[in-house]
């Protein structure tokens, strides 16, 4: 071999070892580098649980876009939970953009997309609600309750308020406290075909810490729907406070937002009764 090849061969070795060495030093500095480098199909559980904190990562910073892409990630590899952030993800994007083509004026947040979810049924979600029902159907109680809530406003599914309340009471007997608060609402409209306003009480005296823990916390609260939107900061601090019950927290939302005091479900004040206890729920898998 000739000095000229062999010194394109050693430039060559030493372009090849140089990006590596440049690499290994800038990987770490690539967000998720590291975990597309050691993560391969089919995922470990420790993969999944990386790539969906990573997915956490970029949703806290608001870049829903990478989020839905790494979370698209775990929820492909089985995981219930980044399922349900998936979908949670992809709702709060499809209510924001369908509602600035109906209304210019549009506020992204809490309250501007809880009114446009009530004017805008059936608006084109289907995929979020879709990932709900795949991560409801492995049991995930928040998922069942943001189910129950595609039905309600129509969206995803064929609206039906049997269904809705089927899936919100199966999610709050499984220890969901969004789901409980929308199955009293549920009671108020006598969405199962019978009055069961005796049970709204019941469900009144919950007390949020003696539900589900993880339900509460924010990478979860934040994509659980209640009256078909995302639950602001300010409630979701509600819900954590130490002895909260649904009707307190109900009580200081209607106080803060200077309406009436009595809650915000409608039908009169929540007098919550310790005494009593909810009925059995019927498991979700019914519902079709």
């Amino acid at each position: 071999m000739s000095k000229a090849l062999w010194a394109l061969a050693g430039l060559a070795i030493l372009l090849i070892v140089g990006g590596i060495a440049i690499w290994s030093l800038l990987m770490p500095l690539v967000p998720g580098a590291a975990i597309k480098a050691s993560c391969h199909e089919p995922l470990t559980q420790a993969c999944v649980d990386q790539i969906r904190a990573l997915g956490d990562d970029f949703a806290a910073k608001g870049n829903l876009a990478e989020a839905a892409s790494w979370y698209g990630w775990a929820a492909k590899g089985g995981d219930k939970v980044a399922m349900f952030q998936l979908g949670g993800v992809n709702y709060a994007r499809a209510v924001d953009d369908a509602a600035r083509q109906t209304h210019p004026d549009f506020v992204a947040n809490e309250e501007g997309r809880r009114a446009s979810v009530t004017e805008l049924n059936g608006f084109a979600a289907a995929t979020a609600c879709g990932w709900f029902r795949r991560a409801a159907d492995l049991g995930y109680a928040p998922a069942m309750n943001n189910v129950g809530e595609c039905y309600l406003h129509g969206i995803g599914f064929t609206r039906s308020t049997l269904a809705a309340y089927q899936w919100h009471l199966a999610a709050a007997q499984a220890g969901n406290p969004v789901a409980a608060m929308n199955l009293i609402e549920d009671y108020k409209q006598s969405l199962s075909g019978k009055d069961e306003t005796a049970s709204v009480p019941v469900w009144a005296a919950k007390r949020f810490d003696q539900t589900n823990r993880p339900d509460l916390d924010d990478k979860i609260l934040s994509y659980t729907l209640q009256g078909g939107a995302q639950i602001s900061p300010e409630e979701r601090d509600m819900m954590r406070q130490a002895g909260a019950t649904i009707a307190s927290v109900e009580s200081a939302i209607a106080q803060a937002n200077g309406g009436d005091t009595c809650g915000l479900f409608g039908g009169g004040c929540l007098q919550p009764s310790a005494n009593a206890s909810p009925a059995a729920a019927t498991p979700a898998q019914t519902v079709q």
